[in-house]
């Protein structure tokens, strides 16, 4: 029972996030952009200036980038030995607007600023259905 209601509790949450996105309940796509860096580091406090680097620079572009929706930038804290050391998670209004950013001025100086700490870098990006409300009738 205790799960059941764990499980309840974090749809109600989801839902609650899910209606505060700028593009809930218009039936569109959205463009979901995720990109994983391991970073140089030969001491764990190096490595820890380099992430707090790499955060800065892209927290930098909030506001900037004409359809970027969001953008939220962790560090890893699991320290298992497979993990990148951190990740981006970011989505965009279009196709169009991802492409926009990738060749955008801002987004090509955070890529510069962070050339010589990266050590790994993996992305995957994909389209997903903004979900529509769901429409009863009396």
């Amino acid at each position: 029972m205790r799960l059941l209601t764990y499980g309840r509790k974090k749809l109600a949450l989801f839902q609650q996030l899910e209606r505060k996105h700028p593009l809930y309940g218009c039936g569109n796509t959205l463009i979901k952009h995720i990109v994983m860096w391991n970073v140089q580091g030969h001491t764990p406090l190096q490595k820890a200036q380099n992430i707090a680097r790499l955060k800065e620079s892209f927290e930098s572009l909030r506001g900037c980038i004409a359809g970027l929706l969001h953008l939220e930038i962790g560090a890893d804290t699991s320290g298992v030995d497979y993990a990148c050391d951190v990740v981006l998670y970011s989505e965009f209004e279009t196709q169009a607007a991802l492409d926009d950013y990738a060749v955008h001025p801002e987004h090509l100086r955070v890529k510069r600023e962070l050339l010589d700490i990266r050590t790994a870098r993996h992305q995957v990006d994909y389209e997903c259905l903004v979900s529509m409300p769901s429409r009863r009738t009396a």
